[in-house]
């Protein structure tokens, strides 16, 4: 794009190397050469100072004939800067024989295609600065050295942030700004985005001149409307504004005025200012005489002074967002005959509305207030309808077929009654009427629909019955879910040949017509909370395409059918909450399930159970338990990642034993079972990233676990041994609410310090990075470890950095916080505790964040929460050394809007800086504790062999009951040594910045 450097950069280029050739030519601003003096002029250019006869030249090919004979075998470094045209390319620089062998011709311009035409291979799109870099070359313009000014830190972040790397306006703006006072700024800064930069504006705009008028008219639908937008989307919209959108979008991508990611279609910030500000200049008082519309103000205007012309195009307007209620005069709409595209959310119409445009292509109006559409509105070009939560009730849309009509969207319409007649929009391609919750019949007109890909009536609760699917051969999506009314399905569903997603969950049906299984194409079923389903039919089992069933919540079914095998392609089956009592034994066929849920499949109807939430103890009641869910042989599951058994009555020996031949399995939930500890057979899952064995109440130890694991054991009320911390415990982290038993055993920091130490330890898988990304650990405890040197009382902590704190050697923060929730949650209330973090006073986002309440839990009592969070992972992506203080807060805060109601209280909290280092040093510490034998007495742990002496005293001497205090021996070493090899866990090194401390290179301080 214009003013990203690529000019600058060539020249750079060509100071550095020119020397290496024989001959070296730069022509710079090629376009405006061209337009003003022509080509021939620029060949004499090139030619000037290797050939006295330059003037003779007559005409381009001549030019070229003579450029191609004195240079063709010179070795030469030619550069061409902005091309603007295939013509330049064409007599500059023909091809590549023009020049001799080691030649170089280096070009730059706005038009990707100019180099793709002229058949460049090597080429590299200039990207926007990072936000270090663009801090840095503002600062050099604004302040004259690297770095800004103390108190201008934040109005040069300001900058920056607005520029979004593009180097013009960085120096544009910094030159600007040069000398003035802070108030200078301020003020220069509050019309960013307001006012257009002239300079900035003229050099972008360039771009947008060399467009046709087409493009031009994209150009600025995009920049006014579509930014961020799917392309596809876009692009429908687009072409039914009578313009060829795909080849358009495309050159906008070419010549950099549009990047297109992930599928949607992004502009520069100054971009889009700068296509906003062409469309205001087409009128600077008047904004009824502009093409589009889409501040609150200008709109308003318009809409309620009645001043819209037929200039106007389109208009976009959300008064929601700001608090603005805006009365729609009735007569509005009159004049604006060229009016293609409408999006309004909720205004007002006092007096009704008198009109709409016949020019209409998309016409979106939320909360439409009136019960119809002006009985003279007949859009015959309408593409999209789109009145969702409005109070129309009826439906007619004038006399004239509407064949370029394809959605309409009347979701959440409360009055609507009865759908349109379907035969005057036989191209309709989407419907959605989502919670018309008055609905109680789909015209049988439906059926001309033979386009119509999706039909969404979710959650029509007085939709009693569906007559017929006959005709809709296209439909790809059937969404049922939620008509609770809905008895029966449809006995013709054969007729559905293209459809692949079945929703039918949370209806009346009791049983599903046979000629299902003929839906060839069927690839989600969905039949989840459907109370009165009893039995499916065997053609279930025809389903060839068949991925991904959900029976879960059929509290009636109890059976599956016997062949289910044969369902070759099923990947995700799950049957959670149902009445079954076992599996076909033909479940272990299918090789390519990925995904099966068991959960609260109890075997038999019985009571189990019940946790009283109590301040002191959790009181158990137990009734009968039964024998659990009969599970048959698993291991032909070849492909199952997941597999959740949790809530089904398992007992010693009733967990599959062949569990370790799931050898891709990942996720295992044995949450709510019987089982009083874990087959061995779990350690051969080497894949296993997430085991949660929650509210096992008989689980009494954990052996050898898989590596990489995540644990979860809260309210696993028995068990007293996790594991032995070093040469077992192969979890990455684990939450160990309301252990108690097991924290008398075992101390917290034993357990979470080796456990973070494993976690730096083992490589990081590749199949899912993002699922490693930090370490977490929580466990019943009221002491934060002396392990953290900064550590504060309350929810707040304040650490001061010094310079040279950071490097390439600064891993991440590890964090600890004590907590206790003051009274208990109330039911189906949840509430979470995370962490934010504020550099030099400014917030930035929120670190990760710790559940309770509902199928989490909660905590009795104190815990302790400790966790690590890599440097570039939830606070921030870009540190910087100008950070000089870091603030880390502690917050809770319900899940659930409207409560206030503070119940969780944070008590204390630690951080520490993780160094590579710090990770050696506790490496040292924990292999010097597992080689000393440690016992509990009834005073603590005490070592049980000879004392084994170091600077810092026996490791006994550190490691303490929780609550005891001891005193904190401080350690000496001499300036730039490395850590003692036998620093104990709650003896390792104070390494808060103290006058008295000398910096180390990586920013720690030693005594």
């Amino acid at each position: 794009m214009g003013g990203i450097g690529k000019t600058t950069i060539s020249r750079v280029v060509y100071e550095r190397i020119s020397c290496e050739f024989e001959f070296s030519f730069l022509l710079t601003n090629i376009r405006n050469a061209a337009e003003k003096y022509g080509i021939l002029h620029l060949q004499k250019q090139l030619l000037s100072g290797i050939w006295m006869k330059k003037d003779d030249i007559l005409d381009l090919h001549q030019g070229t004939t003579i450029i191609k004979r004195l240079l063709g075998n010179r070795k030469v470094l030619l550069i061409l800067d902005d091309v603007n045209h295939s013509s330049h390319l064409q007599y500059l620089a023909g091809n590549r024989k023009w020049f001799g062998l080691g030649s170089r011709v280096l070009i730059t311009t706005r038009n990707e295609h100019l180099l793709i035409e002229h058949g460049v291979k090597r080429r590299l799109k200039v990207e926007e600065l990072n936000n270090e870099d663009s801090l840095q070359l503002f600062c050099w313009k604004a302040f004259k050295k690297h770095n800004p000014k103390k108190d201008f830190l934040g109005v040069s972040d300001f900058v920056v942030n607005y520029a979004k790397g593009l180097p013009l306006a960085l120096e544009v703006l910094g030159s600007f700004l040069h000398g003035r006072d802070l108030s200078e700024w301020n003020s220069a800064l509050s019309k960013l985005g307001r006012v257009c930069n002239l300079e900035i504006f003229d050099i972008l705009k360039i771009s947008y001149d060399g467009l046709d008028d087409e493009e031009k008219k994209i150009f600025l639908d995009i920049a006014c409307y579509f930014c961020g937008e799917e392309k596809d989307r876009v692009t429908k919209v687009l072409t039914s504004f009578d313009v060829s959108a795909t080849i358009g979008i495309t050159v906008l991508a070419e010549r950099s005025l549009l990047t297109i990611s992930c599928g949607r279609l992004w502009m520069h910030g100054l971009l889009q200012e700068m296509g906003r500000e062409i469309v205001r200049r087409e009128s600077s008082d008047e904004p009824g005489r502009r093409s589009r519309l889409w501040l609150l103000e200008d709109i308003k205007h318009v809409l309620t002074k009645n001043t819209g012309t037929e200039s106007i195009e389109s208009i976009v307007l959300d008064s929601t967002k700001q608090g603005v209620n805006v009365d729609v005069n009735a007569r509005s709409f009159l004049m604006m005959n060229k009016l293609r595209y409408l999006v309004i959310k909720n205004v007002k119409l006092s007096n009704g509305l008198e009109y709409l445009p016949d020019s209409l292509r998309i016409l979106e109006w939320t909360g439409y207030p009136s019960k119809s559409l002006p009985s003279h509105f007949n859009p015959e070009k309408l593409l999209e309808l789109n009145m969702c939560h409005s109070c129309i009730r009826n439906f007619p849309l004038g006399i004239e077929p509407l064949y370029n009509l394809k959605t309409i969207k009347l979701s959440g319409s409360l009055n609507l009654v009865c759908t349109p007649n379907f035969k005057a929009m036989p191209y309709l391609e989407l419907l959605f009427l989502e919670g018309c919750t008055q609905l109680y019949r789909v015209d049988s007109s439906i059926e001309v629909l033979e386009r119509l890909a999706l039909l969404n009536l979710k959650d029509c609760k007085n939709l009693v019955h569906f007559a017929s699917v006959h005709g809709l051969k296209s439909l790809k999506v059937f969404n049922l879910s939620g008509c609770s009314k809905l008895n029966k399905l449809p006995n013709n569903m054969d007729h559905l040949e293209s459809l692949e997603e079945l929703y039918v969950n949370g209806t009346g049906i009791r049983e599903l017509p046979s000629s299902i299984g003929k839906i060839d194409r069927l690839q989600l079923l969905n039949l989840k909370d459907c109370r009165d389903l009893m039995f499916l039919p065997s053609s279930v089992c025809d389903l060839k395409s068949l991925k991904a069933v959900n029976f879960s919540g059929c509290s009636k079914l109890e059976k599956l059918p016997d062949e289910l095998g044969h369902v070759e392609c099923l990947e995700k089956l799950d049957v959670s909450g149902t009445g079954l009592r076992e599996l076909p034994s033909s479940i272990a066929l299918l090789k390519n399930l990925k995904e099966l849920s068991l959960a609260g499949c109890k075997g038999q109807s019985s009571k189990s159970w019940n946790i009283i939430f109590h301040p002191l103890q959790l009181l158990l009641r137990r009734s009968h338990i039964p024998a659990g869910m009969s599970l048959p042989c698993l291991s032909g599951l070849h492909s199952l990642t997941k597999l959740n058994l949790s809530d089904c009555n398992l007992s010693e020996g009733e967990i599959p034993g062949d569990l370790g031949c799931l050898s891709l399995l990942t996720k295992l939930n044995l949450s709510r079972n019987q089982f009083v500890k874990l087959p061995l057979s779990i350690c051969q899952l080497s894949r296993l990233e997430y085991l949660n064995l929650e509210y096992c109440q008989k689980l009494q130890t954990l052996s050898e676990l898989p590596s990489h694991v995540r644990v979860k054991v809260s309210n696993c009320i028995s068990l007293d041994t996790f594991s032995n911390p070093i040469e077992q415990c192969n979890a990455l982290s684990a939450e160990c609410y309301n252990c108690f038993k097991m924290v008398e055993k075992q101390r917290f920091k034993s357990v979470a310090l080796s456990l973070l130490l494993r976690y730096f330890e083992e490589p990081t898988p590749k199949a899912d990075r993002r699922y490693y990304c930090r370490f977490n650990f929580v466990s019943p405890g009221n002491q934060i470890p002396k392990w953290f040197n900064h550590q504060s009382v309350g929810s707040s902590i304040f650490v001061e950095l010094r310079q040279g704190w950071f490097s390439s050697k600064w891993m991440g923060f590890a964090l600890c916080a004590v907590f206790r929730l003051q009274k208990p949650l109330q039911p189906l209330l949840r509430m979470a505790i995370g962490c934010s973090l504020r550099l030099n006073g400014q917030r930035l986002s929120t670190s990760p964040i710790q559940r309770f309440g509902e199928k989490w839990g909660q905590p009795v009592s104190d815990h302790i929460w400790l966790f690590y969070v890599h440097r570039d992972r939830y606070f921030i992506n870009k540190w910087q050394d100008i950070y000089s203080q870091l603030e880390f807060s502690f917050l809770s805060r319900y899940l659930k809007a409207g409560i206030d109601e503070e119940i969780l209280q944070v008590k204390k909290c630690g951080v520490r800086l993780i160094y590579e280092k710090d990770v050696e040093e506790l490496r040292q510490t924990l292999w010097k504790q597992s080689n000393v034998g440690i016992k509990n007495t009834k005073r603590g742990f005490q070592q049980s062999n000879a004392s084994s002496s170091s600077t810092t005293g026996t490791v006994s001497d550190c490691i303490h009951q929780e609550g005891e205090e001891e005193p904190h021996t401080k350690r000496l070493k001499q300036l730039g040594a490395g850590p003692s090899r036998s620093t104990c866990i709650d003896d390792l090194e104070d390494q808060s910045l103290t006058p008295n401390h000398t910096e180390t290179e990586n920013g720690l301080v030693l005594l």
